[in-house]
């Protein structure tokens, strides 16, 4: 059931897939606008985060928040793995609460079906869809997803783009590699480092949310990205326990953290040795690791088997990826 001390919702929110569910219905805050929910007066757009996830079968539960463009009187439709989800967001611009669904919920069973706004505080509603649009609706900064095998994360600002695009092909783990390019208007050129020798192509926005990539000569067929509207990349600090990988492959770590401290080791040889404790596994790492994290800043110390010392500070987005120097650097291989 929603958690009433963090949602304020104008009426009741039922999931239509679950019959049996209980109706979610609150009080209406005094102090919240005052909106007529039948009289839709435009569109917004909205972002969905999962904080948390859990529960089994026959009930699953996650942790959500959920925000809208428009401060106040928007209406946010979601489909939660198969399960539709209505929030109604009266002011704040924001709602965090508890869902319950049938299934799993995972980012890539979410997604945003639509965003709308009513009736109701104008002069509120319109100065936060103001502040809160990007001057420019075809900034590409996203996830955008080919299909489950090929997707690209992209972040954007004042024309230049970076960073990364991943391939899964054998349905293991995926493989990271580097993206730069830049776009004017609706036209973008990526380079993907892949190999020593990068691929670039051309792309094109048919609108905000979806791009066709420019045909080479001599091929077929049409390759479409389509942004998740859902997936707001942005810096989101989480501990760096887990495996990391540069995206060259040259380097790798196996990291720990604990009260904001890390420690780890790794190995330059640009292959995993076996994570296993022993002298025969760590002999394969010639790289130790010392560092912190202070919310999305990460400083790593690595000092190799002469005692030379390198450190390096990173700005951490979306929890698993380090950047420095506006480029991705490290990308979390394995929790």
């Amino acid at each position: 059931m929603f958690n009433a001390a963090h949602m304020r919702i104008s009426r009741c929110s039922r999931p239509a897939q679950v019959l049996t569910a209980v109706v979610y219905c609150l009080a209406v805050e005094t102090s919240a606008a005052a909106c007529d929910f039948e009289k839709a007066v435009g569109q917004c757009t909205a972002t969905i985060r999962i904080l948390e996830a859990g529960g089994e079968k026959p009930k699953f539960t996650a942790k959500v928040d959920v925000t809208s463009s428009a401060q106040a009187c928007s209406k946010v439709s979601v489909v939660f793995a198969n399960t539709p989800w209505t929030f109604f967001i009266r002011s704040g611009g924001r709602q965090t609460g508890t869902i319950q669904t049938p299934n799993a919920v995972r980012d890539d069973t979410t997604k945003i079906v639509e965003c709308a706004t009513y009736a109701g505080d104008v002069k509120a509603n319109a100065s936060t869809t103001a502040a809160s649009m990007p001057s420019d609706p075809f900034n590409v900064t996203g996830l955008w997803r080919e299909s489950d095998e090929m997707m690209f994360e992209l972040f954007e600002k004042d024309g230049k783009i970076a960073g990364m695009e991943m391939l899964n092909f054998q349905g293991d783990t995926p493989g990271y590699y580097r993206i730069a390019g830049t776009r004017q208007g609706k036209k973008l050129t990526l380079t993907a480092y892949i190999s020593d020798e990068p691929s670039t192509f051309g792309f094109v926005l048919k609108d905000a949310n979806t791009m066709e990539r420019v045909k080479k000569p001599g091929a077929s067929g049409h390759v479409v990205y389509a942004r998740n509207p859902s997936v707001k990349l942005a810096n989101r600090p989480e501990p760096v326990n887990g495996l990391w990988d540069t995206l060259d492959r040259k380097l790798r770590f196996n990291l720990t953290e604990r009260d904001g401290k890390i420690t780890g080791f790794g190995s330059s040889t640009g292959v995993w040795p076996e994570l296993m404790e022993g002298h025969r596994a760590m002999s394969d790492f010639d790289l130790r690791v010392e560092g912190t994290r202070d919310n999305d800043k990460v400083t790593l110390n690595v000092t190799d088997r002469t005692g030379a010392p390198t450190s390096t500070e990173y700005e951490m987005r979306d929890g698993h990826s380090l950047w420095a120097e506006d480029f991705p650097q490290l990308v979390r291989f394995r929790d």
